[in-house]
């Protein structure tokens, strides 16, 4: 297994819990397999939300959405794609602009 992104310790505990759960499963411990899913689930998605607070992580994200979005239909795919694209580019841009306007207090 690995974990691409993460450099932190929460990542290290994620990586650990899994194997944890392997083992529960193992060694037939449905308790305590409840116990440390519930614990994994967490994990997980606090490591989602800190993937996800990056602007260019979401942007990355949605890029490779769009492109397996636009393989489903090979021979449209690369119309899709740079429709998508060029859509996705017009609202990050104009959430910039809207970011950098001063607002009227």
């Amino acid at each position: 297994m690995r974990v691409y992104g993460y450099k932190y310790p929460k990542s290290l505990k994620f990586m650990a819990t899994v194997y944890k759960c392997l083992k529960d499963c193992y060694d037939k411990r449905y308790e305590t397999l409840n116990i440390d899913m519930n614990y994994f689930l967490l994990l997980k998605n606090e490591l989602s939300l800190a993937f996800l607070r990056k602007f260019d992580n979401v942007v990355a994200t949605v890029r490779s959405a769009i492109k397996l979005y636009a393989c489903k239909d090979e021979a449209n795919r690369k119309e899709i794609e740079a429709g998508e694209i060029a859509a996705l580019e017009k609202i990050i841009k104009s959430q910039i602009k809207a970011a950098n306007q001063p607002t009227d207090a």
